[in-house]
């Protein structure tokens, strides 16, 4: 035989063998999942869409998912504390705040792994190195109640809350319980600093645990004025026909990207491999969408609002973030009258 040949067939055997290898190797990760037989899933998404996806990726795989879900704040305080009594319960968690994914990686602390759709993610959705994938976005806008307050005269910028014609009115998210919220403290801090919240607290902003009940109140009239709102709480009352509209501030809109990852001692670790394959997939992407995310993936197009593109963005110093997040939600709540 030439050396021509020897070299062309010796070519095919390892692609063969190599080939033969990651399909066995795909198939054991499947079949071991299905051995582990559950997955635990800790996310700050609305329930509806997380037990959604988990009735589907259960239809699909039999293996049945557990999530608890609540606030991010809530979420990584649970987390924390698995962490520190070395007893983490979770597989894979998703929260609307990328820098404790950040945190987490320099630490060793979440599995690196690429979910089969990871090239058709947005370059800003995910890490290069698959510690994270966003498979899930919001943007914090200003939200009003259209019988109580004009499209001319509804604030156009971040720093119009600041009018006193708004005391009594405005209404907004406890920076320690939603995680945009935090984000956008961040963001606006960067623009104008505390004086801008100090000024703020003299209009008296009503603040809550729930950006839904902000939502309540707004409908209702009761705070008219919600500084920040996330885009899926209100969108859907929108188009339902409530009296509501929103303001995209001319400083730029707060994008807080919602990160998911795998626990590097992941109790179910094959499982959550499947499971990131599933949220990061094109059907739950949809259904991701379907809520008025915004989805990670570049081929799955947001719904009933401007596309990422169009928008002008405020981000966060992430490593500032990092480091003083706990600092910056006790300084909000001392400016707030709240401790």
């Amino acid at each position: 035989m030439s050396k021509s040949k020897t070299i062309y067939w010796i070519t095919v055997i390892c692609i063969l063998v190599f080939g033969l290898a990651s399909v066995s190797f795909a198939a054991s990760v499947e079949e071991i999942a299905k051995k582990e037989g559950k997955l635990i899933f800790y996310t700050s998404m609305d329930s509806k869409t997380a037990n959604t996806l988990g009735e589907n990726f259960e239809k699909q795989t039999g293996i049945k998912v557990e999530v608890f879900r609540s606030g991010t704040g809530k979420v990584l305080a649970k987390i924390e504390a698995e962490f520190a009594a070395g007893k983490s319960m979770w597989d894979v968690c998703q929260v609307s705040d990328i820098a404790p994914f950040i945190e987490w990686s320099r630490k060793g602390l979440i599995e690196k792994y690429k979910p089969k759709d990871f090239d058709k993610f947005f370059d800003y959705m995910k890490d290069p190195e698959g510690y994270w994938l966003a498979v899930k976005s919001n943007t914090s806008v200003i939200a009003f109640n259209t019988t109580k307050i004009s499209k001319n005269e509804a604030p156009k910028t971040w720093k119009d809350l600041l009018d006193p014609k708004w005391k009594g009115l405005v209404s907004m998210s406890n920076p320690y319980y939603a995680g945009t919220t935090a984000v956008n403290i961040a963001c606006i801090l960067e623009l104008y600093g505390w004086d801008y919240y100090k000024a703020l607290a003299k209009n008296e902003p009503h603040i809550d645990n729930s950006h839904g009940a902000l939502e309540t109140m707004m409908i209702s009239g009761e705070r008219p004025l919600i500084a920040e709102q996330n885009n899926y709480s209100v969108l859907p009352d929108i188009n339902k026909g409530q009296p509501v509209d929103i303001v995209y501030p001319e400083e730029g809109v707060t994008l807080s990207p919602g990160p998911a990852g795998i626990l590097k001692q992941a109790p179910h670790p094959n499982a959550a491999k499947l499971f990131m394959d599933y949220i990061c997939s094109k059907e739950a992407q949809e259904i991701i969408a379907a809520k008025y995310y915004y989805p990670g993936r570049v081929d799955v197009p947001a719904k009933g609002q401007p596309s990422l593109g169009e928008l002008k963005f405020l981000f966060p110093k992430i490593s500032w973030l990092i480091e003083n997040k706990q600092e910056m939600v006790d300084q909000f709540d001392t400016i707030m009258g709240r401790k």
